[in-house]
């Protein structure tokens, strides 16, 4: 597992190729490294990856990684999705001030385990919750915020080091 650090600026990645196999893995294959969070449908992970879902929830296991494997009536993806995460690193990150005070504002929990399960179960709106969105943007590393800037009161990310 990679030492964390205070600052971050996500992971800057070309643009990527998501109908390779090896593009849609990493998703999950760089937790720990660029990323506190990632997850994949089920059926991504069977159809176009080749991979049962419970042996790479082993394998992520293995590198010292927490997951969940979530069927579909257990989350919001139709098939079911295998998360998975880093927990120091989740936790450094959903405690730092500003990431409290904004998982306090709307409800959310501070703890790892309840986070994701929370990401998987409950959709965050940008319109009407636009700072918890980003927080939860920036722990699944979304190519997205490469050049994110929080904002005074915003959330505040972090990079593996």
């Amino acid at each position: 597992m990679s030492r964390i650090t205070d600052s971050f600026t996500p992971a800057a990645r070309p643009k990527r190729d998501m109908t390779s196999p090896a593009e849609l893995m990493r998703d999950l294959l760089e937790v720990g490294q660029t990323k506190v969070l990632g997850y994949l449908p089920q059926s991504t992970l069977r159809d176009i990856c080749g991979v049962e879902p419970a042996a790479l929830q082993q394998q992520l296991e293995a590198r010292g990684l927490k997951t969940l494997l979530l069927r579909q009536d257990e989350c919001q993806v139709g098939s079911g999705a295998l998360y998975a995460f880093d927990e120091k690193a989740m936790a450094a990150f959903l405690t730092r001030p500003q990431n409290a005070a904004t998982l306090a504002e709307y409800g959310w929990p501070q703890q790892p385990e309840a986070f994701v399960l929370k990401t998987a179960t409950e959709v965050a709106r940008v319109e009407t919750k636009r700072p918890l969105y980003d927080l939860i943007a920036l722990a699944y590393n979304d190519p997205r915020y490469r050049d994110y800037k929080a904002p005074p009161k915003g959330p505040v990310a972090f990079r593996f080091g």
